[in-house]
């Protein structure tokens, strides 16, 4: 039942490394 770790992982990652550029895009701005 582990699975749902190996699916979430990268998704929550991805979503983390989106929010942070953003924050990096907006506070160039």
């Amino acid at each position: 039942q582990q699975v749902w770790i190996f699916i979430l992982a990268p998704i929550v990652g991805g979503v983390l490394a989106a929010l942070v550029a953003k924050n990096f895009l907006g506070t160039e701005e």
